[in-house]
């Protein structure tokens, strides 16, 4: 039976009474001390590193302050400065004293500068080789195939058949351009598609070299060999064939009807081996004044020309071009006589001292190197003897 007692009977148990805290000892306080400043100091050294790679990692390189107004056009501006005194294949050292710009990179809106002579002189320079030669060459439209900024010698690698326009230049070929590939029309022949440049050229082609050619057994059996022998080889082994031939060289003319293309650009590669590619320059093709034409009108004209009147290129043949024309014939051809048409004034001293116009070689001579490096080292002299 459950019994209820009153309420000042029912047991009250033990009360706790409050104390005072116990003091940190002199250890516990000196490591809660020392645990603060030691977050202090992480997130100090945090931000100041943030601070530190903010300039580092507004761009992909993760160069300080580099960007693509000021600091790129100034980069862009010195390797094209340094580039119109070296070639591709030498060093730049972009910390050397001449590595200077007098122009301010202060706005924005500057923009980098470059010669326009610069892709010609590339062009007659440093692709002038037998390999880039024959790439050129293998990559041509078959519109511009018979269009090669060179005056043709010869026919054929055995110098058999002569097509030089004069008597004069036809000595000058023997003279002074026989190990040059490019005045072999054999070279155009093996390095490009034979059909499709035949499609392009069948009418002209036929009249001022095929006729003279079939009329002997050794022009025969050199055009049925054209197919057979039309990119037949790589590159390299095409090279290697050329050289086997004394073919060493590779040298077009200059000429000022195309301004020549070009793109070129830079890889630029950091310690961390991120790379990023800069352009440098980048300019179409555009058609010129043509006043080149003058001296040479590249071999395509030779062919809508001479098929006209229906005569050959090759010395020797029955419709040989000077028993029509005579040796003046190409000079003629370009409208610079008088009425009574003789050669006067300036066109007479050019024609009687320097030679028939339409059969003038214009070659593209390279600055000497020693002259470049003593030009370099002058420049590198003067700014040292400035800033010391």
């Amino acid at each position: 039976m459950m019994q209820v007692a009153p309420l000042s009977q029912v047991p009250i148990g033990p009360r706790t009474i409050p104390t005072e805290a116990a003091k940190p000892t002199a250890s516990e306080r000196i490591r809660l001390w020392a645990g603060f400043f030691y977050l202090i100091f992480t997130l100090s050294c945090s931000v100041w590193y943030v601070l530190l790679l903010g300039p580092s990692l507004t761009n992909n390189l993760y160069w300080p302050h580099y960007n693509t107004t000021g600091y790129q056009v100034f980069l862009i501006d010195l390797l094209n400065m340094k580039l119109q005194t070296t070639s591709h294949d030498d060093s730049v050292d972009l910390l050397s004293v001449d590595a200077t710009m007098l122009k301010s990179y202060a706005s924005s809106a500057v923009q980098p500068d470059f010669y326009n002579n610069y892709a010609r002189r590339v062009l007659l320079s440093e692709l002038n080789t037998l390999e880039k030669g024959i790439q050129g060459m293998r990559s041509t439209a078959p519109s511009r195939m018979a269009s090669p900024y060179v005056q043709y010698c010869w026919v054929d690698f055995d110098r058999r058949w002569d097509i030089a326009h004069t008597d004069v230049r036809s000595q000058r070929c023997r003279q002074r351009y026989q190990n040059n590939a490019a005045v072999y029309l054999e070279f155009l022949a093996r390095n490009v598609d034979w059909g499709e440049f035949l499609d392009a050229n069948s009418n002209s082609w036929s009249i001022v070299i095929g006729l003279a050619l079939q009329s002997t057994a050794e022009g025969i059996q050199w055009l049925a060999d054209r197919p057979w022998h039309s990119l037949a080889l790589a590159v390299e082994a095409e090279v290697a064939y050329l050289i086997a031939l004394n073919l060493t060289r590779y040298q077009l003319q200059w000429q000022n009807e195309i301004q020549l293309g070009l793109a070129e650009s830079v890889t630029i590669q950091n310690a961390l081996n991120a790379q990023q590619q800069v352009p440098l320059k980048a300019m179409g093709h555009v058609w010129g004044p043509w006043t080149s034409i003058n001296m040479f009108w590249n071999f395509r004209n030779d062919l809508g020309t001479l098929r006209s009147l229906n005569v050959s290129l090759i010395r020797g043949a029955p419709n040989y071009f000077q028993t029509v024309g005579g040796s003046d014939f190409f000079s003629s051809q370009l409208g610079l006589q008088d009425a009574t048409g003789n050669y006067v004034a300036q066109t007479g001293a050019f024609y009687f001292n320097i030679g028939p116009f339409g059969s003038v070689d214009l070659l593209y001579v390279q600055v000497p190197r020693s002259l470049t490096l003593l030009y370099s080292e002058f420049v590198q002299h003067v700014l040292t003897t400035v800033g010391a």
